[in-house]
């Protein structure tokens, strides 16, 4: 069967394999190598491309999200959904959070909360600014504001990737990213 341009053909072949009733088996001795994006730009552009392209990819074959006839390969599919929305689940337990303020639990978790997000802010200043900070310093701002700044970065790409799928946005031609 051959695979429509817009989807990634290695997630599609080996489930159109499954579903006629074929093993797919995991190759442990595989080995492959894919260069990361040396930007936040082009993680950016890689990752919601993949989310576009693996979400055509479940659609097309959603007769696999039946959880009665293939419990197993319906939860992975249901998990990296739901993965992908965390994005969406973190905006609304924020925008929750503010109208429980007035119990002290809740208002300590909207200070942790706007403490993450304002170290993520930094770390994206820092990604995409030009400060003269020297180089000692500046790895151990990274350090401190990256980790949020990437966790942050991941869930809007996902979140981004899923609005754009639902747009009816397509992405057939891989558009490799230039280090």
């Amino acid at each position: 069967m051959p695979v429509a341009p817009h989807l990634p053909d290695d997630s599609v072949s080996p489930l159109v394999v499954y579903k006629k009733g074929y093993r797919v088996v995991f190759e442990k001795e595989a080995v492959a190598y894919e260069r990361m994006a040396s930007t936040a730009e082009g993680e950016f552009r890689i990752k919601s491309r993949g989310v576009i392209r693996e979400l055509g990819a479940i659609l097309s074959l959603k007769e696999l999200l039946n959880p009665f006839e293939y419990p197993l390969l319906s939860w992975v599919f249901f998990h990296r959904i739901l993965r992908w929305s965390v994005g969406f689940f973190l905006i609304f337990i924020f925008a929750l959070n503010i109208f429980l303020l007035d119990k002290l639990v809740y208002l300590g978790l909207f200070w942790i909360q706007g403490v993450f997000y304002l170290f993520a802010s930094v770390g994206f200043l820092l990604e995409f600014s030009q400060l003269s900070i020297t180089n000692k310093q500046l790895l151990r701002a990274k350090r401190v504001f990256g980790l949020p700044f990437y966790f942050c970065l991941v869930n809007a790409v996902a979140m981004w990737g899923i609005i754009q799928f639902m747009m009816g946005k397509k992405k057939a031609v891989w558009e490799p990213v230039r280090m």
